[in-house]
């Protein structure tokens, strides 16, 4: 009888490690991919942070869902104060992305003309820090 009690308590103590060991898991794991949705109506902001010293952007999928052949939506990003965004480059947007320019240390804008659909990744550069590649979606 003893013997089956302790190997209960045992078991128990096994399942409760586990289930400790699954909620830990799931604070210092890596965060989802988030999205944002863009739909025309005025300008796109994305912004961008450094925690730990390493770019973050507030959506790894900007999804642009407007109607095709109704002009095009600007997307913007933002960096904080402190910080110089050099470059957002898209090395094969299929003609979708254009008009790319800085506006401003802190700003850098695109226009997307949306005609047509397509997944396209993009380099975001900022001065001194290691450059980082998201995604724009064309629905």
């Amino acid at each position: 009888m003893q013997t089956r009690a302790l190997l209960s308590a045992a078991i128990a103590s096994l399942i409760l490690m586990g289930c400790t060991s699954l909620a830990d898991r799931e604070h210092t794991q890596s965060h989802r991919p988030s999205a944002k949705e863009c739909n025309g109506s005025g300008n796109c902001f994305v912004d961008i942070s450094f925690p730990a010293g390493v770019i973050h952007v507030d959506a790894e999928y900007v999804i642009v869902n407007k109607p095709r052949g109704t002009g095009s939506i600007k997307v913007t990003w933002n960096v904080p104060q402190g910080y110089t965004l050099l470059a957002i480059e898209f090395p094969d947007s299929d003609g979708q992305m254009s008009g790319c320019m800085s506006e401003g240390p802190l700003h850098f804008s695109c226009n997307d003309i949306h005609t047509k659909a397509g997944v396209y990744k993009y380099t975001i550069k900022v001065k001194d820090v290691t450059p980082y590649d998201p995604w724009m979606v064309n629905d």
